[in-house]
């Protein structure tokens, strides 16, 4: 089952300046499951900026597809691959993270930031991905 979010939370998200992003996405994700970013015909769709190369990621799809250009769609991985899989090899190829863009930037953080996130987060929660 693919989540949305409410049209509160799409309201509320607009408010939120890019450390309540970053908070929301990781809340999010860990609830569903699953991360989205945006693809092509090479895989994910690294973009380059001030920060270097990185590549978008949001909680839902119906946040990442505004974001899409031609040649690109929009794409999920469960939240295990990412964070144990596809953080590593961003890790190792030196690609950033942009957290939740919006109309604005999103957080810019490094896939062994954003992992050590998610790592302790789990671990506080206890969270345990079914499977």
């Amino acid at each position: 089952m693919r989540y949305a979010p409410s049209e509160t939370e799409l309201t509320c998200l607009k408010g939120m300046d890019a450390a309540e992003r970053l908070h929301y996405f990781i809340t999010r994700s860990m609830e569903c499951e699953e991360v989205w970013s945006l693809s092509n015909a090479d895989g994910w769709a690294v973009r380059e900026g001030d920060a270097g190369a990185s590549i978008m990621v949001w909680p839902y799809r119906c946040l990442a597809e505004a974001f899409t250009m031609q040649g690109e769609h929009t794409d999920a991985v469960s939240l295990e691959h990412f964070v144990y899989h596809e953080l590593n090899e961003l890790s190792m190829n030196g690609i950033r993270l942009e957290i939740l863009p919006d109309h604005r930037p999103g957080m810019v953080l490094s896939a062994s930031e954003l992992f050590q996130i998610f790592d302790r987060r789990m671990d506080d929660e206890q969270y345990f991905i079914e499977g």
